[in-house]
């Protein structure tokens, strides 16, 4: 029986593309807001040139800084990154820029050169597991452990990540680092959670925790769009900086309701230019006001989570971002591939979208949800976490969900019964007028869910003219 040897498996050179690699990193050279896109999909280690992965890995380096690295700055790129200079200096860097026919492919450039770093790998997987196979000189090794040999290394091809980029981390680790934070925080007295601007809501939750998914789900004139405002104009008080996605608002609506919250004017006569003379000066301070670069909207119609996420990055590198806002869910679209499945499978690729987002971005994520009929099927219209049940997997991947009620909203005046003395009659309207005096401006936030505490209600007064929620 013949053995194959070494040199007998070396009969194809490994695939790569060096033109293919040239024309993405004149791509990105030439319009560098490309790294976005193609960041997730190819890494310096899948260039078959070492001199391309080191341009690909400075250019992302910088980029992720927020450092321009367009055309006119590779130059000073150069000088500050002498190790370019090796790979042809400022003069190659601006022949890939100027051999770019297209930008539009860059994306296609990216999955090509993955592609054939993905062929390397398997064929440097076969080269091992053929001269493994072959191997006869140690006749102690079992069927299997040749075979553990065999699966390791194909599992190293699959991972394809070294152990500096592996996502398994030390517990050793995680709690000598988890000790300094918690130290520092207590010693400064700083709250992880960012607040509400609501004392009886952030009791309960301590604030809105980075990472976390906050469901706000209500009937439609609960003031959920209003509640949502009102988190990023708290955030902008303190400092922070959010990103409100409304495809049911656009960006002058949004605006009115703001100046509206600020001047305590009602917002339909902000909308309708039907304004008092003496009203005016609070209007126009509120504008003022308004004028904030610590609130950021997107009033895109069609609205989806690798555009949110495309946007937050851009944000956050560029500025910071401490909140996102979405109002609202149902009016978001998912993957084609979810839709063929059903509303239910979309819903629930949203959630967990969004959810994932929230941790990549270690920001919270509040989103408004639509809540349907069936609440107001019922003689108690407080929502409960059953009403969510219909609509895939948002209790699943919300960190906290809270609905919206306004007992006042849902108040008919009784009508007199048909055998219904007067004296009767007129007893059961002082106990309504009662208890709409009561409840007049009401708004329960009903903490259903709660990761990091008590779920619990707070009360809280809502002015539907301006759309201020107050203690």
């Amino acid at each position: 029986m013949g053995y194959i040897s070494a040199g007998q498996i070396d009969q194809y050179e490994p695939p790569m593309n060096l033109e293919v690699e040239a024309a993405l990193l004149g791509a990105i050279l030439r319009r560098p807001e490309l790294i976005e896109t193609i960041e997730g999909k190819v890494s310096p280690r899948d260039f078959g040139s070492p001199e391309h992965a080191r341009i690909f890995e400075i250019a992302v380096n910088l980029f992720n800084r927020g450092v321009d690295i367009g055309p006119g700055r590779l130059a000073h790129i150069v000088e500050a990154h002498p190790e370019l200079k090796e790979v042809g200096g400022h003069g190659y860097l601006m022949e890939l820029v100027a051999n770019v026919v297209s930008v539009i492919n860059a994306s296609d450039y990216a999955e090509t050169v993955a592609e054939l770093a993905t062929r390397r790998d398997l064929m440097g997987f076969s080269d091992d597991l053929h001269l493994l196979a072959a191997d006869t000189s140690d006749e102690q090794v079992t069927r299997e452990e040749l075979l553990d040999r065999a699966e390791e290394r194909f599992t190293n091809v699959i991972l394809r990540e070294d152990l500096d980029r592996s996502r398994l981390q030390s517990a050793t680790n995680l709690a000598a680092s988890g000790l300094e934070s918690f130290l520092h925080e207590y010693e400064h007295g700083i709250n992880r959670g960012l607040a509400t601007g609501f004392a009886a809501l952030d009791e309960i939750l301590r604030g809105l925790f980075p990472s976390d998914l906050v469901i706000v789900a209500g009937r439609p004139s609960m003031g959920k769009s209003a509640f949502g405002l009102a988190l990023a104009m708290t955030a902008e008080r303190n400092g922070k900086r959010s990103a409100i996605f409304s495809p049911e608002m656009d960006s002058s609506q949004i605006i009115e309701r703001i100046v509206a919250q600020h001047s305590d004017v009602p917002g339909n006569r902000i909308r309708d230019r039907d304004v008092y003379e003496d009203e005016l000066p609070r209007i126009v301070e509120a504008y003022r006001t308004a004028q904030s670069d610590r609130i950021w909207v997107d009033e895109s119609a069609a609205l989806t989570v690798p555009a949110i996420r495309r946007e937050a990055r851009r944000l956050k590198r560029r500025g910071g971002l401490d909140l996102v806002v979405v109002d609202y869910l149902q009016l978001m679209s998912g993957s084609e591939t979810a839709r063929r499945s059903g509303r239910v499978a979309e819903i629930s690729e949203i959630t967990r979208g969004l959810k994932i987002l929230a941790k990549e971005l270690g920001v919270p994520i509040v989103l408004l949800s639509q809540l349907n009929r069936k609440v107001e099927e019922r003689e108690d219209k407080r929502p409960n976490l059953a009403d969510l049940r219909d609509s895939g997997s948002i209790e699943q991947d919300a960190d906290v969900v809270t609905f919206l009620y306004r007992p006042e909203y849902y108040l008919r005046e009784p009508e007199q019964r048909q055998d219904e003395a007067e004296g009767a009659y007129i007893e059961r309207m002082a106990d309504f007028d009662a208890y709409r005096e009561k409840v007049r401006g009401v708004a329960e936030i009903l903490v259903a869910k709660n990761r990091h505490g008590p779920t619990e209600t707070a009360t809280l007064h809502f002015e539907p003219q301006t759309g201020r929620f107050t203690e």
